[in-house]
């Protein structure tokens, strides 16, 4: 489950202080894919009790992840633009 965190905090983070959009969107993808690849590798190997709905929740932490990278280009954008007006005063 760590991991699931790990990607919507690095998107996030990202977001924030990452200029272009398209990097962080792409960063998320990496991150996503290979968490995916991660959880279903887990259940492949059948070595451990993993339920298979485990590979729903990393789908839905992806889901997340692209969100939290969403909401944290568009809290970047609303605090460049309040400083450009600022300093337009």
């Amino acid at each position: 489950m760590p991991i699931l965190i790990a990607i919507v905090l690095l998107s996030f983070v990202a977001g924030l202080f990452v200029r272009r959009p398209a990097t962080v969107y792409g960063f998320t993808g990496a991150l996503a894919v290979l968490a995916n690849v991660a959880f279903v590798w887990a259940i492949a190997d059948d070595k451990g009790d993993d339920p298979a709905w485990l590979i729903l929740l990393s789908l839905a932490a992806s889901v997340v992840a692209f969100s939290a990278a969403f909401v944290a280009i568009a809290a970047r954008r609303k605090l460049d633009r309040s400083g450009e007006a600022a300093a337009t005063r």
